[in-house]
Formats: structure tokens, C-alpha cells, sequence
């Protein structure tokens, strides 16, 4: 894919029948909904595609799905993030071989490893493939806090390691330290994406990000938004950013199972389940104050 990665590159969810198998129809349907939203690119499976609860075969035939799916309409991030290094390389050389664009990878889940061991760890994801490698700067527990040096050197020393997601818990300070570093000295740092669900978007696109990647939920508007930062209109993309902040937040307190409910009243899923894995739970309060939500948003959808 020739080109800088820029704009939304959104995550559809992991989508399952009521026994919780993997629907690969539905995944199929939320591809279709978030190109149709105009979705810059698709980023899947990741933390909002419940990557930690799918085992690798079905890991790789959600990839395989979205890249036929998409059909070369938009680029294809395949996520690879892994515990043990040998899963992620095997998972990047499988997504490069079935013409996903690139990949995106977090440090290990579950242990939290050492400087050397995460260098070693990006080192030979990079160096089993020949596609852009994204690293995810992603807020812990999932997550390892890194520091923007050592970003920079796994950028300036790993030939295809180009792109950073940064959503840390320093998120903003870490956008303008990353960029300030590269300007001291050119990294071969791409871009910056940011994620956090879209909620901080304005701000990091002031800071320097090339796009944001959120969950598919409200491609739509998040699309809108971004489309009105690139013509130059602020104004104009805080006004919409601010008329659907609230569903964004209501998404960030029930994370990933609030998502799928969005979906569903938006006529894209017909179940909301999530596999098992401590999500917030929803209780009769919580579904009621997502249906004022989503008629609060209704005007601003462009998708019905």
C-alpha cells in the first residue's frame, strides 16, 4: 500500500452466533457497514475485536474474511498482538500472505516484559515480514507503558516498523514528545494514530496524528469529524464531535459489549453477546440511558 495510513481506520467488532462461535457473516456485514460509512481503513482483530478470547485459527480467518471483504478499497491492518512472540510473527507472516496492508502490534499481554525482551520481541515481528508494522501504545493492564525514546529507536531501527497508535495513559504529551523527537532527529516515523475511541480527536489531531482508529460503532460521524479537521473547518468538527461526545463516553464505561449493543440498534448485528472476560456489566439504568443515546445521535448518522 503506497502511501501514508490516513484517516479512520476503524475496528469492527468480533461478532458471535448465541453459542458464541465466531459469525464470520456478521463480521462480514460490520466490514460492509464501516466501508459504506467511508471508513480510510479497517483494523481488525485488535482489543475492540476481543483479539485475547479468539484462538489464532480464528484470528486468522477474521483477517482472511475483512481482506476479501474489502476487497482493496481501503487498507487492512491485521492485528498481532500475542503473549509469546512466536504466535505474533506467525499471525504477521499469515496476514501478509493473505494481502492484508500491514500490521498493527501491542507489547505481550499477561507478563509484562523487559526493555530487551520487547525490543526482541518487535525485532523479529519486523524482520519476518516486508509490510508496515504499526506498534500499539496501549494503557495497561493489556498494555505496557513505554517510554518515547525507546519508541523512537524500535522506529529508527526496525526498517518496517513505521506507525505508532498511541493511546497511553500520557496519550497527549506523548503525541507531542514523539513528533518533537522526530523533528530533532527523522526517524522514519510515518504517523501517529490516535485511539481512545475518537473521545480526545480534536485535540490530537491539533497535536499531529495522520488518523484515529475507533471502534465501528459511529464510523459514520467519526469519519464526518475527521473529514471537516482535514478541510480546515475546527469549528465545524467540534460542533458534531461534541453532539456525539456523550455516546463516545457511554462507550468508554461499558467498553466493547456497549459497542456491539450500538450496533444491533443500528440494524447491524442481531446479537450483542461478548465471550467472557470481566466486561462492565449492563443492567436495566444502563440499556436505558443507551436508547436516549442513540436517539440523541440519530440525526448525525449517515448509514441507516
Amino acid at each position: 500500500m503506497k502511501g501514508q495510513f490516513r484517516g479512520v481506520f476503524t475496528i469492527p467488532p468480533a461478532v458471535y452466533h448465541q453459542d458464541l462461535s465466531v459469525d464470520y457473516e456478521g463480521i462480514r456485514r460490520c466490514v460492509r457497514f464501516c466501508l459504506d460509512c467511508g471508513a480510510h481503513g479497517i483494523v481488525i482483530p485488535v482489543y475492540a475485536t476481543e483479539y485475547f478470547v479468539l484462538d489464532d485459527e480464528e484470528r486468522k480467518k477474521i483477517v482472511e474474511v475483512t481482506v476479501r471483504e474489502v476487497n482493496g478499497k481501503a487498507p487492512v491492518l491485521a492485528g498481532v498482538t500475542s503473549a509469546y512472540v512466536g504466535r505474533a510473527v506467525d499471525l504477521a507472516q499469515h496476514a501478509q500472505a493473505v494481502g492484508a496492508d500491514g500490521i498493527i502490534a501491542a507489547p505481550p499481554h499477561l507478563m509484562k516484559v523487559t526493555e530487551p525482551e520487547l525490543y526482541d520481541y518487535y525485532r523479529r515481528i519486523n524482520d519476518a515480514v516486508s509490510i508496515p508494522i504499526m506498534i500499539q501504545h496501549l494503557f495497561p493492564p493489556l498494555g505496557t507503558v513505554m517510554s518515547a525514546r525507546f519508541i523512537m529507536r524500535l522506529i529508527r531501527e526496525l526498517d518496517n516498523i513505521g506507525y505508532l497508535k498511541e493511546e497511553s495513559p500520557r496519550t497527549n504529551a506523548m503525541i507531542s514528545a514523539i513528533l518533537e523527537i522526530d523533528s530533532e532527529t527523522p526517524s522514519g516515523l510515518q504517523g501517529i494514530m490516535g485511539g481512545n475511541g475518537a473521545r480526545n480527536i480534536i485535540e490530537e489531531y491539533q497535536r499531529g496524528i495522520c488518523g484515529t482508529m475507533p471502534p465501528s460503532q459511529f464510523t459514520d460521524v467519526i469519519v464526518d469529524v475527521w473529514n471537516l479537521l482535514e478541510k480546515g473547518d475546527a469549528s465545524g468538527a467540534f460542533e458534531l464531535h461534541s453532539k456525539v461526545l456523550p455516546a463516545l463516553l457511554f462507550g468508554g464505561t461499558y467498553p466493547i459489549i456497549s459497542y456491539k449493543h450500538m450496533l444491533k440498534k443500528r440494524g447491524i448485528l442481531d446479537f450483542a453477546g461478548c465471550r467472557p472476560a470481566g466486561w462492565p456489566e449492563m443492567d436495566e439504568l444502563s440499556f436505558a440511558m443507551l436508547d436516549r443515546i442513540m436517539e440523541s445521535v440519530k440525526p448525525f448518522l449517515r448509514v441507516i
